[in-house]
């Protein structure tokens, strides 16, 4: 979703002196111990299902820190799993409360998935909170993720 205009200032920037390599490493190259830990922990609750056209993560609350999920847009690994269309992040915010990030490749418009809880977004990146246990949440989104690969091409 970039436009070309960013591609523009960011060269204006790099030809007035500004380096690329160094904002990359300030970035994502600085992690902290722990966070490579907890990115383990996440990885290793990564779900795929429906052939492998859907993964998921269902993070409970307290499992990694709150500055960790600011920093990492843990979306992004199940979604880069081959062959998946749609993938979910299910965040346990507090009891009863759950947030949900959606993201596709193009096959399927997770926004409408999102605006069935009252959320939004782009059809490749949306969101919403889900009312009930993060168990609760994961079922009924994934249900309406299954409802959606199922519908015909759009």
């Amino acid at each position: 979703n970039t436009p070309a205009r960013t591609f523009r200032i960011a060269a204006d920037l790099t030809q007035a002196g500004a380096e690329p390599a160094l904002v990359t490493e300030w970035l994502y190259q600085r992690r902290a111990p722990r966070a490579l830990t907890e990115l383990g922990e996440l990885l290793r609750r990564i779900q795929l299902g429906d052939n492998g056209a859907v993964a998921w993560l269902a993070v409970p609350r307290g499992l990694v820190s709150e500055e960790f999920m600011a920093a990492e847009d843990v979306v992004t690994y199940p979604r880069s799993i081959g062959g998946v269309k749609v993938a979910v992040l299910l965040r346990e915010e507090a009891p009863g409360m759950v947030k949900v990030s959606l993201r596709g490749k193009g096959e399927v418009a997770v926004n409408r998935i999102a605006g069935r809880f009252g959320g939004g977004g782009h059809e490749n990146a949306a969101g919403c909170t889900v009312r009930g246990t993060l168990d609760e949440a994961t079922a009924t989104v994934l249900a309406a993720v299954r409802e959606a690969l199922a519908a015909p091409a759009r």
